[in-house]
């Protein structure tokens, strides 16, 4: 049977999940900016916004600053009976929150065909924490047609507000077909190369397997002739605590939106 949480149970679940990352980045009761690096660009944009300069932020201060911010997310996907389940928690705006809150429930709606080597692959890349660790994060989601367009998903993938941008290609370089699809998977193959840099053996040849596995993955998936239009958005980093974001969208038969997301923190 798929389980079922109230949003309160979801939100400590998660609020729990996060803590104990940010714990194990800062050692003790305090995380500084170089230890901050360790953690998703999802938490690191958030303990920034209290973080006063270059000083130490508790870890404390980080979750309680994370939860209410955990609890409206929890709040806006849950069901009318109040309830969350597997197929709510895949509402999430954000990759980072909502693949964590995919790992809660055993129910998880089962995918098929192309797509399920997109999930298997994202899935290989969440297990290794090597990956994770330096700011690394990567996130699959779905969007309803009547409500979306590739500005608005972009805003939601990278939690940007996109009404300072006046079009995509404001906020960064955009591509179109093939040509998105290629570029993203470069991307990817461009980024395993830099995760493995300075590892050996076995563990570089994982991570290099793990990031070549998800672009084959990601060719195969997000074939143009599939779908009515495919997007990419690439943001790179334009300054110290900026984000590089690299979102690749395509609009279904029916018009419904997916999305596939790549997000790289390196300061």
């Amino acid at each position: 049977m798929a389980v079922t949480r109230t949003v309160r149970q979801t939100v400590t679940a998660l609020v729990k999940s996060f803590q104990k990352d940010i714990q194990a980045a800062a050692g003790d009761t305090v995380i500084s900016k170089a230890e901050e690096a360790k953690l998703s660009p999802f938490v690191q944009s958030h303990i920034d916004e209290i973080r006063k300069g270059n000083k130490p932020v508790t870890v404390k201060a980080a979750v309680s600053h994370l939860k209410p911010i955990i609890e409206r997310a929890a709040q806006s996907i849950a069901g009318s009976d109040g309830k969350i389940d597997a197929k709510d928690v895949l509402k999430l705006r954000v990759p980072d929150l909502r693949n964590r809150a995919v790992s809660l429930f055993d129910g998880a709606p089962v995918v098929s065909g192309k797509r399920a080597g997109v999930e298997k692959a994202l899935k290989d890349i969440a297990a290794d924490t090597q990956i994770g660790e330096f700011g690394r994060s990567f996130g699959m989601g779905d969007y309803a047609a009547a409500s979306e367009d590739p500005m608005s998903i972009v805003g939601k993938e990278t939690d940007t507000d996109m009404s300072d941008f006046t079009s995509l290609a404001d906020y960064g370089t955009v591509l179109k077909g093939a040509a998105a699809v290629k570029a993203f998977a470069t991307t990817l193959t461009d980024a395993s190369k830099d995760a493995a840099n300075d590892q050996t053996g076995a563990e570089k040849r994982q991570t290099l397997s793990e990031f070549n596995a998800l672009a084959t993955q990601t060719k195969a998936f997000f074939n143009p002739a599939d779908f009515k239009q495919i997007v990419g958005v690439f943001h790179e980093t334009q300054e110290d605590g900026d984000i590089e974001y690299n979102v690749l969208m395509a609009q279904k038969k029916d018009g419904a939106w997916v999305a596939l997301t790549y997000a790289n923190n390196p300061f």
